[in-house]
């Protein structure tokens, strides 16, 4: 196993799973019904919280979903290049 496969979750996705997780599981207590439905919600916030807290998760490994890593793409498009550089540096008259 590659180290793509062991963590095929980046930062941003594992944040954004541990909090619907939390708050799937958060939603029983803080709900005033009694409704049937809502015995699944802590169950099926249980996905999300495990596979934030792992980095892993074993569906997108299954389906082998692939895609481009945050930094990589943030060291492409935000960070100047080198031929970019020129134009933001100051130039004698």
């Amino acid at each position: 196993m590659t180290e793509m496969d062991i963590n095929n979750l980046n930062g941003i996705e594992r944040v954004l799973r541990l909090f619907v997780g939390c708050a799937l599981i958060g939603s029983v207590m803080l709900s005033p019904f009694t409704f049937e439905y809502l015995v699944l919600m802590p169950l099926i916030g249980i996905y999300p919280c495990l596979t934030a807290i792992l980095g892993w998760d074993p569906i997108y490994f299954a389906l082998d979903v692939n895609r481009p890593k945050v930094d990589k793409l943030i060291q492409d498009h935000l960070v100047p290049s080198s031929s970019n550089t020129d134009l933001l540096t100051p130039r004698a008259i």
